[in-house]
């Protein structure tokens, strides 16, 4: 029996007791190696299945998950499901999926070469990563990893809706601790793909993570200031990650946005435009539907600091008057949410450099400690670690400060944009430089 086959099984199962159904069944499997110093550190396999449930009578609806997958789990799965519709309320906002679904993009989201993956190799990987750190007396604890990931995601419903995907994702990844006469800082770098040639060689995974680790090595707060900052694009993908929670319908519909009411109106700098793309063959998170058989499409969320689109699921959609946009994500263990697939600035003309250059006295952050953010109110704060920047030049090392402003402020004085973008994982920035923040240090 496939997944398939199971999900129709328990979708029939369900029909016969005079219910409308909608089943969402997941298998997937990883196996991760790593290696430490000098010798092997892990290997992890994990394995996991589960199944969604929600059954329907008129307007009223009830959820329950299992990860058995066996006859007798979907049988008692369903008797579960029963029980619980007897105190089942009024959920007018459901929608259950509708088929048949349509012609889809072609789009490779599946690595053939996976099974010649063996752990063994995989451990291979891992240790050339420890084995591509510079030579340092700095250097206290090295570690590499390598991980291949694969997933068959099944979606029928009573409604004709028929939906199967696979999915392959590899990942490469280095961690380095360094300590200087007592002073330890940490430094990671990793990269998410598709396919397994897609990914950076091992030296450069290595090289990056520790030169993290000694750029804010020995570093001291500064006194509180205010001043220009710019972000690195390892923290620019958590600014990213702010403006898409404020984009949710479900935030909007329930005014929980500080853009709530706000679409189409010039918010933000002209210098800010922000893109889904679920296209991308050589980015982790592509695919041609979402977990609700919602074909996906590339959208300009934010053009020229312009909020355009707001980001969809079916309930969220019906809810706010609007179209699904694909953007419905889920665990097979909760009713599908509003998720991404590939989300980026776009970048802009200026190097790096030549946007440090342009600063006399600033703040280069490179990584964040905790990261407050009320989408409501749009107050942003984080602990910070970076650069100072002065006359143009990284020079002292920082650690121990906060960084605050409101997210509208932030995202209207973007000043600079470079060209830097890559993709890592599913968000992705290039370097961008705010006009000005507050940096709270040592008074």
């Amino acid at each position: 029996m496939t997944l398939k086959d199971q999900a129709l099984k328990l979708l029939k199962w369900t029909e016969k007791k005079k219910f409308q159904a909608e089943v969402y069944m997941v298998w997937s499997e990883s196996v991760r190696a790593s290696w430490k110093n000098d010798d092997i550190d892990r290997v992890d396999f994990r394995r996991s299945q589960g199944v969604g449930l929600l059954i329907q009578q008129g307007t009223r609806t009830a959820f329950v998950d299992s990860n058995d997958l066996s006859d007798a789990g979907l049988q008692e799965l369903l008797e579960r499901a029963i029980a619980l519709f007897r105190f089942a309320e009024e959920d007018p906002g459901y929608v259950m999926p509708e088929g048949p679904l349509p012609a889809l993009t072609p789009m490779k989201l599946v690595d053939l070469t996976y099974k010649q993956l063996t752990p063994e190799a995989l451990v291979d990987h891992a240790k050339s990563v420890v084995q591509a750190y510079p030579r340092s007396s700095l250097i206290g604890l090295k570690k590499g990893s390598a991980q291949k990931s694969r997933a068959h995601v099944v979606l029928v419903t009573s409604k004709g809706m028929e939906m199967e995907r696979w999915s392959t994702s590899f990942s490469l990844g280095a961690e380095v601790r360094l300590d200087q006469k007592g002073e330890k800082m940490e430094g990671y770098a990793g990269w998410s793909r598709r396919f397994w040639d897609q990914l950076p060689p091992a030296d450069r995974v290595a090289q990056e993570a520790f030169q993290r680790a000694k750029d804010v090595l020995g570093g001291k707060p500064i006194p509180t200031d205010e001043m220009p900052v710019v972000f690195a694009p390892v923290v620019g993908t958590r600014l990213l990650w702010a403006i898409f929670q404020a984009l949710q319908g479900e935030n909007l519909n329930k005014n929980r946005s500080f853009i709530a009411g706000r679409l189409g109106k010039p918010l933000f700098s002209p210098l800010l435009t922000v893109i889904e793309d679920p296209a991308m063959e050589d980015a982790p998170g592509s695919t041609p539907v979402d977990d609700e058989g919602v074909p996906t499409q590339r959208k300009v969320l934010v053009d020229q600091g312009v909020p355009k689109l707001p980001v969809d699921n079916l309930r969220s959609a019906k809810e706010g008057g609007r179209e699904p946009t694909g953007n419905g994500f889920r665990s097979y263990r909760y009713r599908p949410g509003i998720g991404l697939t590939n989300l980026y600035m776009q970048p802009g003309e200026d190097t790096p450099e030549e946007i440090i250059a342009s600063i006399d006295r600033g703040f280069y952050v490179m990584g964040t400690l905790g990261f407050g953010l009320d989408v409501v109110s749009g107050n942003f704060s984080t602990g910070a670690y970076g650069r100072l920047i002065s006359n143009g030049a990284l020079s002292d090392p920082v650690q121990g400060v906060t960084i605050s402003l409101g997210l509208e402020e932030l995202y209207a004085t973007i000043d600079r944009v470079a060209n830097d973008l890559e993709f890592r994982g599913s968000l992705a920035t290039p370097t961008f430089m705010v006009r000005q923040m507050k940096i709270a240090g040592k008074d």
